[in-house]
């Protein structure tokens, strides 16, 4: 039987059910991944702890963990090495007003996602972006200003709609038992993140209370929430003069106070870069690092996804590590034996899952929205419609 160990707890423990669960007795699945991840962790340097909180996690063959990439996108189709399934825009997707449809789209997705996996597991690639099991996607923040350049990645303007696209999304990508997901979904960007993209590194946004309850968390909250996403991204702006990735508003306040997340928080890349270099909220990379990972403990970063150019180690040199990054990395690692049902995923054509129904559906329900689209030049995948 294959084996290898994983880097992250949630996709861990709906793995290993089949092996573990009469090991286990009276404990949970989880709990089960939950004691081999931190008999991993145990064995752990601080050096190789930090180096598993970056988007590209290293091997560490001693302890026979491979490499594992948490970047892979999926907003509206896979991206990997070979050709998947791509559906219009979720801007496009939303204009369907359609949420079990969109639930469906999201599904289809979610099992290519779980293809690109088992392909790069079986060719050694797991390293390289697209490959993971977690996927950073939806972009639920609200579209009302066209210098984002972004907004056909979102639902549109209305917290309403975006709410109810997020959750479809979110359950659809996920499956059934949100303990035990399929694809963890990362609802991004965590908050107030609409634009002008060239400013969003160094944006400052005050936005008052109301409006930010009203228009800007809703979706966010309804996500987390009803949707139960295993992850969320931070943003890259300040909100009220704190870097997203670094608030106790958002982090604290109310994502793991008011709405009791208890997933991980990702950064949008560089994001924690940023809280020196570009925020000057730390006076250097340690700091900022340290900024962000003090929130493991009050609120932040399960997993820093960018570089931390020697502020990692500096930061867990100086015990700030010791304070939050334990719990940081046990909460991503874990141990599994794949059991043979996963063997079906290396018998799918990739971009050939999704199903003659749901695309009948599709084009069906949402024909005025791909005849505008295909009438101002857009180009569809040919796999999404034959």
């Amino acid at each position: 039987m294959l084996r290898k160990k994983a880097v992250w707890l949630a996709v861990a423990s709906h793995l290993i059910l089949g092996v573990c669960a009469s090991a286990a007795g009276a404990q949970t699945v989880r709990d089960a991944a939950d004691a081999r991840a931190a008999a991993l962790v145990r064995q752990m340097t601080i050096d190789e702890k930090v180096g598993q909180m970056v988007n590209v996690a290293p091997a560490i063959p001693r302890l026979d963990i491979p490499a594992y990439n948490w970047w892979t996108e999926s907003l509206h189709g896979a991206i990997g090495a070979v050709p998947t399934t791509n559906f219009p825009e979720p801007v496009g997707l939303a204009a369907t007003f359609d949420t079990p449809l969109v639930h469906d789209v999201a599904s289809a997705i979610s099992v290519e996602v779980r293809a690109l996996h088992t392909l790069g597991r079986q060719t050694g690639h797991l390293g390289h972006i697209g490959t993971g099991l977690d996927t950073w996607s939806p972009n639920i923040n609200i579209f009302r200003d066209p210098r984002w350049g972004r907004g056909q990645e979102t639902y549109g303007e209305d917290p309403y709609l975006t709410a109810r696209m997020g959750v479809a999304f979110v359950t659809g990508m996920q499956g059934p038992n949100p303990d035990l997901p399929d694809v963890i979904s990362t609802p991004k960007h965590f908050a107030v993140h609409s634009g002008p993209e060239p400013t969003r590194h160094v944006a400052n946004v005050f936005v008052s209370p109301h409006d930010l309850e009203d228009t800007y968390l809703p979706a966010f909250r309804a996500a987390i929430v009803e949707g139960k996403a295993g992850s969320v991204m931070c943003a890259y702006n300040r909100v009220d003069g704190q870097p997203a990735c670094a608030s106790d508003l958002l982090l604290k306040d109310h994502l793991r106070g008011a709405w009791n997340f208890q997933g991980y928080v990702v950064s949008d890349c560089d994001a924690v870069v940023d809280i020196d270099q570009h925020h000057k909220y730390a006076p250097d990379p340690a700091a900022g690092v340290a900024a962000a990972l003090e929130g493991v403990e009050r609120g932040l970063q399960v997993t820093a996804v960018d570089r931390y150019d020697g502020g990692g180690s500096s930061a867990a040199n100086g015990g700030i590590y010791y304070a939050g990054g334990g719990t940081a990395v046990q909460r991503e690692a874990g141990e599994e034996d794949p059991p043979e049902e996963m063997y079906k995923y290396l018998h799918i054509e990739v971009g050939g899952v999704v199903s003659d129904q749901t695309l009948r559906r599709f084009c069906q329900e949402s024909v005025p929205t791909v005849d505008w689209m295909i009438g101002h030049g857009v180009k569809f995948n040919a796999t999404a419609w034959r």
